[in-house]
């Protein structure tokens, strides 16, 4: 796939105005939220949603869909949008604000990127988890 910015336009632009992003909140009650540790930066060794930019004229539902599939290769269904979550990397110039998306998985087995470095369920939230996610997920779903 062809991404629309190179890497140096995408840090030029995105280290001046915010980033529009989506982040996939995988939840079983059973099991837990989904997160996987970021094996790069910003926030690299840090628990996290999985996410990222949406496209220009690319729809919040493609864009959920999209990174889901590149990120952990199974495919999801949208169920609803559960708000918005605002995270600064101030070593890294970036200033996300994301649309966080309930998702269902629907076909396929987890298999991660080189993105991540690992993934698990978690009823109780790691430590290590970006802040801002951590923060909305506690005030979203039946977590500790």
């Amino acid at each position: 796939m062809k991404l629309p910015l190179s890497k140096e336009e995408f840090e030029s632009i995105y280290s001046r105005v915010p980033r529009l992003c989506v982040e996939a909140v995988y939840y079983i009650p059973q099991k837990g939220v989904l997160l996987t540790k970021r094996a790069i930066e910003p926030a690299k060794g840090m628990w996290h949603t999985p996410g990222g930019t949406v496209f220009y004229k690319e729809s919040l539902e493609g864009a959920v869909k999209r990174i889901v599939k590149k990120e952990l290769e199974i495919d999801v269904t949208v169920e609803k949008i559960l708000g918005v979550i605002e995270a600064q990397f101030d070593d890294h110039h970036h200033h996300d604000v994301s649309v966080a998306i309930s998702v269902k998985q629907v076909n396929g087995t987890i298999n991660l990127n080189e993105e991540s470095s690992e993934y698990a369920f978690f009823k109780t939230l790691p430590k290590d988890m970006i802040p801002a996610q951590k923060e909305f997920l506690l005030n979203n779903l039946n977590l500790q």
